[in-house]
């Protein structure tokens, strides 16, 4: 098949929908097909994961305040010019809109992946929807049986689920890479780390990991706190962590993009999102082999249960610290969590399970379109 994913945001911001775009284009391209990336040209390009050198890259110059609109006429000769089978499409109003206007003219099928749900981004179901693109999709897919479920309510019609999936081999537990790592972070035996990496967003939670830490150092004194991510909340947050009393054992690295030390340092992985669809970071944690506390919330327990890590009411600080300390306090325990969370992304949450199953999916539609 000939595919395009279209992704205006793919080169400029390495957060886990890039992770997603690039990972499928490359696993796909890796099982024979062209795959193309249309987005959008940016200076000091930055992506989360390589590029593959057989998926053909396409950067589009885009012109300031006017970006999403000026993308489109490079969108739509592109689209004319290549003769896809089918395009993959993550937003409407980024640029993507031109395909309505162009769609009778292409033989590819549209299929749209959401990664987020209804509930949490109504704005953007309302746009495709306002854009028209409703009525030119044949495929609707979603990273978590969490998110398929909002979009069928939203949009009436059945969505089909392509998990986030992980690098194992890059994503692995390395002794001697935990080692340097916590020697680099200034970290000794007895420290317990936790590890946050996310979008300093409310709906993220890291607020709340901070809220029950004063909990956790009564029992765990040398327990820290690595928040890794940028985002709005950064600035509330460290006013938080000062109010607290907690500058000691909380540190900020901004934007890390060698985060495999990082992982592997950690002793446990927290997210508290408010509804979570499924969580790149998460993924490549636990495929470390580190054992998680989550929140009961959206797509998380899809992945997480009690064999791998804790889920716990993210409103609850006392439960947040109950947690932290039950993994502290029984180093066999993280072990055998950590396993079996490794085990849990090897076994069923690869890229290449993820890239059959939407490979799957679309020779279904695309071979519909068949004369």
């Amino acid at each position: 098949m000939k595919l395009a994913f279209i992704h205006f945001y793919t080169l400029r911001l390495p957060r886990g929908i890039e992770t997603l775009v690039i990972s499928l284009a490359n696993e796909l391209s890796a099982r024979g097909h062209d795959v193309s990336i249309l987005t959008a040209r940016t200076q000091g390009a930055r992506t989360s994961v390589p590029v593959s050198p057989r998926v053909r890259l396409k950067q589009f110059p885009v012109f300031r305040f006017y970006e999403h609109r000026t993308i489109q006429p490079f969108y739509a000769r592109d689209l004319l010019a290549s003769d896809y089978d089918a395009v993959i499409v993550f937003f409407a109003d980024f640029g993507e809109q031109i395909l309505t206007r162009i769609h009778s003219r292409l033989r590819a099928r549209i299929a749209a992946y959401w990664c987020y749900s209804a509930e949490q981004a109504p704005h953007r179901f309302q746009s495709y929807r306002k854009c028209g693109f409703e009525e030119i999709t044949s495929l609707f897919l979603a990273d978590s049986r969490f998110v398929a479920e909002s979009a069928g309510r939203f949009f009436g019609r059945p969505v089909d689920v392509v998990p986030v999936g992980t690098d194992s081999g890059f994503y692995h537990p390395d002794p001697d890479l935990r080692q340097k790592a916590r020697a680099d972070l200034g970290l000794g035996d007895s420290d317990f780390l936790l590890l946050n990496m996310a979008a300093l967003e409310r709906a993220k939670g890291a607020h709340l990991v901070v809220q029950a830490l004063p909990l956790v150092r009564k029992q765990l004194p040398d327990v820290r706190y690595l928040v890794l991510g940028a985002g709005p909340e950064e600035a509330s947050l460290r006013q938080q962590v000062e109010t607290l009393g907690l500058q000691s054992c909380v540190r900020f690295l901004g934007t890390a993009s060698d985060i495999l030390p990082l992982y592997n340092a950690a002793d446990c992985f927290v997210l508290l999102s408010e509804a979570e669809a499924n969580s790149v970071a998460m993924h490549e944690a636990m495929s470390c082999g580190v054992p998680v506390v989550v929140s009961d919330t959206g797509g998380v327990p899809e992945v997480v249960d009690d064999t791998c890590g804790r889920m716990v009411n993210r409103d609850s600080p006392e439960a947040i610290a109950g947690a932290v300390l039950e993994l502290a306090a029984d180093p066999p325990l993280r072990e055998r969590l950590g396993a079996a969370a490794r085990q849990k992304i090897v076994t069923h949450l690869s890229w290449a399970s993820s890239a059959r199953t939407i490979e799957s999916l679309l020779q279904d539609v695309v071979g519909s379109a068949a004369p």
